[in-house]
């Protein structure tokens, strides 16, 4: 959320800019972490081929730990926000290469607990086929945690629908996305994934291009 849609960077212009906010909500059916986020994002498009922007995003996290833990007391309340970097190539009219720097600069997480702490850098990059209404693309996410390939898939009903699907190392999720019928900027969103070492997660949230 918050990185502006494709079709708003692809749409014939020489050179144009857009903007994108988002309101994103994760949710731990397990009931350990839970966080939301507001995030701004922009991009500047250059004759049709190459766009490069960057979004903002704040961040409100909870979570349960250790009640040994009195740094925490059992409980973990942090805020921050993070920058991330994106760039979009254009190679032809169905196929694109994209890279993103998540967290290229974050503040320190401020706790109750006085502990500090960074959200670790993530290097992502990727090619994506648009047959259609339809997207399936292929990412490589590299950070000090792990490094991952993910493979995702969406498909749009009647421009107003999406079904989405996703799949990496221990992960598996579905979701859907819903856009408004007579404001075509807001669209809804909804994803249920299961980790390996989480279990469920639900994620929700809406975005607006403007």
């Amino acid at each position: 959320y918050g990185v502006v849609p494709l079709r708003r960077l692809t749409s014939g212009a020489l050179s144009r800019v857009a903007f994108a906010a988002g309101f994103d909500s994760l949710f731990m059916r397990s009931g350990l972490y839970s966080e939301t986020a507001v995030t701004f994002g922009g991009a500047f498009a250059i004759k049709n081929r190459f766009s490069v922007g960057g979004a903002l995003a704040f961040f409100s996290r909870r979570a349960t730990v250790d009640p040994a833990d009195t740094a925490f007391g059992g409980r973990f309340s942090a805020a921050d926000f993070a920058l991330h970097i994106h760039t979009l190539v254009r190679i032809s009219d169905r196929w694109f290469a994209g890279a993103t720097l998540r967290n290229a600069f974050s503040s320190p997480l401020s706790t109750r607990g006085g502990v500090a702490d960074y959200s670790p850098r993530e290097f992502t990059a990727g090619v994506s086929w648009r047959p259609g209404v339809g997207v399936i693309a292929l990412e490589l996410g590299v950070s000090p945690l792990e490094t991952t390939i993910r493979l995702g898939a969406e498909y749009w009903f009647f421009g107003a629908l999406a079904l989405r699907a996703g799949v990496g190392p221990g992960r598996l999720g579905t979701g859907i996305a819903v856009r408004m019928a007579r404001v075509r900027a807001l669209t809804l969103h909804y994803t249920l994934a299961r980790e390996s070492a989480v279990g469920w997660i639900h994620r929700s949230g809406l975005s607006v291009e403007f």
